[in-house]
């Protein structure tokens, strides 16, 4: 699952945010977070990506802790 609530941008600066839910593989865990992007483009090439989600139950759901 994959759902994006809202973009907010111009020319030079997106912002976005929404939820994800996805199945680990390797550990058959569900991995399940809200996220959000800033994207900076400059001369048409991009600047700054930033992705912000959930780390800590990203380690979970793949067994690092």
């Amino acid at each position: 699952m994959f759902v994006i609530n809202k973009i907010i941008g111009d020319q030079d600066t997106a912002f976005a945010w929404g939820s994800f839910r996805i199945k680990v593989r390797v550990t058959g865990k569900t991995f399940e977070s809200d996220w959000a992007v800033i994207c900076e483009i400059e001369k048409e090439k991009i600047k700054l990506f930033q992705f912000f989600e959930d780390t800590a139950a990203l380690e979970e759901a793949f067994d690092l802790t």
